[in-house]
C-alpha cells in the first residue's frame, strides 16, 4: 500500500524541481513541462512512512483571537462539528488541533455565489473584518493589480521549501516575478478543480479496447487514440438516424471546458509566459493552432460528443446521468465531481487527457477555477505574523491528516474501482497547469472565442485572434504594468 504522506512529499519536491528547471520561456517543451516521464510518475514510491512533517514553529498564544475568512463555498476551510464523512471530519479535527495550540479560534463566512462585492466593500473601506479571503481566481488576480492584497513573501512564517507547500503551482500564479498567491496541502479546492478522464470499463471491454492503461503508462495514450476509442463506442442505440441523449458517445463534458482540456493536455497554453515571466499570447502559435484544430476534428467532426440542446449550460447533471448509465466512454471530470458517482454501478476508471501524440515529453492536467488565498490589505504586522503562523500550521497539518484522507481513502478507496486509477490520481497531481487564458481571462480567451469557434466549427480562428490581438495586448501589459508597480 503506497504511504500516502510520503508520497505527497515526493510529489512537492519533484514540482519543486520543476519549477526551478523551468524558466517559462518560449522554447516549447519548456512551456509547462517537468521533467519526470510518465512511467516514473505513475510508479510511485513505496517506503516507510515519514512522521517528520513538521513546520518548525515555536509557541505562540494568540488570546483567543478569532480568525476570520471570507471563503466562496466551493473553498470553505472550516467545518463546525463531526458529520460521518471522512474528509469533513478530517478538516474538523485539524482544525480544532490547531486552535488549541495557539489559543484562537476559526470562523468563516460564506460567499454561496460567484458575487465578490463583500470581498471588495471590505478591502476598500479597510474595515478590518477578515484575517484572509478565499475568492475566484480572476477576481484574485485584480484585487492584487489594484493593491488590496498583501504579497505572500509578506508572511514571515512562510516556508515555501516545505514540502507542504507546492511550488510548482505556485509558481503558475505569478507576474513579473511578484508573487501574491500560493497553493498548499491546506488547498483542498485545488485538488478538487484538477480535470480528470473518467471512463466506462465495463463498455472498454465489451469493444474489446486495448488495455488504456498499459498505452498511458506506456507514453502512447494519444489524440489518436482518444479518436478511436471514443468513434468505436458511439452508437445510434435505436437506429431512428437522431443522435440525443438516448444514444452512446464517445464523450461527455461541457463546452467551455473541451478546448483548454485538450490545448493544455497537448501541452500548450493560450497564454504563455516568457523568460521575464511576463505574459503573452502563445494561442497563435502554430503548435497551439495544431492541437486545437486537432481538438475541433476529433470531437466535433467525427460526431463522438453529445452536445446537449444548451450547449453553453455548465450544469452537469445530464452528463453524469448518461455516464453513470453507460451511454458514453469518457467523461470529462473534476476530482470534485467523482464523489457524485458513488453510486455507478458500473465501473469506471481515472486517466489523465491523452498527449497529442507519442513525441510529446508527458501528460499535462488542467487545473481549471481553482480559488485563491488572498491577504487584505488592511491587515497590519501583528496580524500578518499571525496569520502566517496559522496558514504554516494548516498546511503542515493537512499533508499529516488531510491529505491521506482526501487522496486515499475519499479518491483511491471510496470512489475509484481499481488500483491503476488509484496510481494515476498520482500523475495528475503532480502535471496540473494553470493557464490565464482559463482562469483569468476567461471571457477574453476561452469563452468569447475559443468556445464560439469550437461549437460552431469556424475555421476563422486565425484573422479572430489577429483582430483580437491587440486588445488581449492592451489587457496584458495592463496587468504587467500593475504588478511591476507593486512594492
Amino acid at each position: 500500500m503506497k504511504k500516502t504522506v510520503w508520497l505527497l512529499i515526493l510529489m512537492i519536491i519533484a514540482a519543486v524541481l520543476f519549477s526551478c528547471s523551468d524558466n517559462g520561456g518560449k522554447n516549447e517543451k519548456q512551456n509547462i513541462t517537468g521533467e519526470n516521464d510518465a512511467e516514473k510518475a505513475i510508479a510511485g514510491a513505496e517506503t516507510e512512512p515519514d512522521n517528520s512533517i513538521a513546520d518548525d514553529l515555536g509557541q505562540y498564544d494568540f488570546s483567543g483571537h478569532k480568525f476570520t475568512s471570507l471563503s466562496r463555498f466551493t473553498a470553505a476551510i472550516n467545518v463546525e462539528e463531526d458529520t460521518g464523512d471522512l474528509l469533513d471530519d478530517a478538516i474538523y479535527h485539524r482544525n480544532r488541533k490547531i486552535e488549541g495550540r495557539f489559543n484562537f479560534k476559526i470562523s468563516e463566512v460564506l460567499l454561496e455565489t460567484g458575487d465578490m462585492s463583500d470581498a471588495r466593500k471590505s478591502l476598500l473601506t479597510s474595515d478590518g473584518a477578515y484575517d484572509i479571503m478565499i475568492i475566484q481566481c480572476n477576481d484574485a488576480f485584480v484585487y492584487a493589480q489594484e493593491g488590496l492584497i498583501h504579497s505572500i513573501n509578506e508572511l514571515p512564517h512562510i516556508n515555501m521549501d516545505k514540502p507542504y507547500w507546492n511550488k510548482w503551482l505556485t509558481g503558475q500564479y505569478t507576474v513579473a516575478n511578484k508573487s501574491y498567491f500560493a497553493s498548499s496541502a491546506a488547498d483542498i479546492n485545488s485538488y478538487d478543480c484538477t480535470g480528470a478522464l473518467l471512463f466506462n470499463k465495463k463498455l472498454a471491454e465489451n469493444l474489446a479496447l486495448e488495455d488504456i492503461y498499459a498505452l498511458v503508462k506506456a507514453g502512447k495514450w494519444t489524440f489518436d487514440k482518444f479518436a478511436e476509442f471514443g468513434a468505436a463506442a458511439t452508437r445510434d442505440v435505436n437506429g431512428d438516424g437522431i443522435m440525443d441523449n438516448s444514444d452512446n458517445y464517445g464523450y461527455l463534458a461541457a463546452t467551455r471546458g473541451i478546448p483548454p482540456a485538450f490545448w493544455i493536455a497537448g501541452g500548450v497554453k493560450s497564454i504563455d509566459k516568457d523568460e521575464n515571466d511576463i505574459p503573452y499570447l502563445a494561442a497563435n502559435s502554430e503548435k497551439f493552432l495544431s492541437v486545437f484544430f486537432k481538438t475541433v476534428d476529433i470531437i466535433l467532426n467525427k460526431n463522438i460528443w453529445y452536445q446537449p440542446e444548451d450547449a453553453d449550460n455548465l450544469d452537469n447533471t445530464e452528463r453524469l446521468a448518461m455516464f453513470k448509465s453507460g451511454q458514453s466512454l469518457f467523461m470529462e471530470g473534476g476530482f470534485g465531481d467523482i464523489p457524485d458517482l458513488r453510486d455507478m454501478d458500473i465501473d469506471f476508471g481515472i486517466l489523465p487527457f491523452p498527449k497529442y501524440d507519442e513525441k510529446q515529453d508527458r501528460y499535462y492536467t488542467r487545473l481549471g477555477w481553482a480559488e485563491l488565498l488572498c491577504i487584505p490589505i488592511y491587515c497590519g504586522e501583528e496580524s500578518l505574523e499571525r496569520t502566517s503562523i496559522i496558514l504554516e500550521a494548516l498546511a503542515a497539518e493537512s499533508a499529516r491528516s488531510v491529505i491521506p484522507v482526501y487522496y486515499d481513502k475519499s479518491l483511491k478507496t471510496k470512489h475509484t474501482r481499481d488500483d491503476e486509477s488509484a496510481e494515476i490520481i498520482d500523475l495528475l497531481f503532480e502535471t496540473r497547469v494553470f493557464d490565464f487564458g482559463d482562469t483569468i481571462w476567461t471571457w477574453e480567451i476561452r469563452d468569447s472565442l475559443f468556445a464560439q469557434i469550437f461549437q460552431k466549427k469556424s475555421d476563422t480562428v486565425v484573422s479572430r485572434l489577429d483582430r483580437i490581438q491587440p486588445t488581449i495586448q492592451k489587457l496584458i501589459d495592463k496587468t504587467v504594468d500593475a504588478f511591476e508597480k507593486l512594492d
